[in-house]
Formats: C-alpha cells, structure tokens, sequence
C-alpha cells in the first residue's frame, strides 16, 4: 500500500459474514497499531473493509511489513500486508 494515489485499502471479505467486523493491525514484531470494528462496504461484485493506512490517533504507520486479523465471531481471517511511505 503506497498512500499516493489511494485513499484505502480494502480487505475483500466473505459475504456469509457479519456487516461489522473487528479489524486489527500488527507490526511484525506482533505490536498492535490499530484496532477497531469497520462496517463491511459493498464494492462491485464484492465485500470489503476499509483501513486508510492510519494509527488510531492519525498518524501514518511507518513502511514495512504488517499482520491483519479481522474477526467475525469465531472465524478470524489473518493475512500480510507491505505498507510503503515515499
């Protein structure tokens, strides 16, 4: 994610899932950055969650490499994500 030209990133998310979900960011060294519930957005032909690259008090997340866990109920999907700052 390179903030330049983009507003977001967008988690793709399951449709058999809840319209709230919780959404947590890590740093590799499992520091959580960012947590709260985001309201699933339908664009297109599918589901998302929004995140803008952003620490809960507003500042930018340094570059590098993060965690992402979204949560809905007992289902919690987890993946890898490369935020680059110019």
């Amino acid at each position: 994610f390179n903030r330049v030209g983009h507003e977001y990133i967008n988690f793709v998310v399951i449709e058999e899932i809840d319209d709230e979900l919780e959404l947590n960011i890590y740093t590799s060294a499992m520091e959580l950055v960012y947590e709260a519930k985001k309201i699933v957005v339908s664009q297109s032909d599918y589901k998302v969650i929004q995140w803008n690259g952003l620490m809960e008090k507003g500042e930018r997340v340094s570059s590098g490499v993060y965690i992402y866990a979204i949560k809905s109920g007992d289902e919690i999907r987890k993946g890898k994500l490369v935020i680059f700052n110019d």
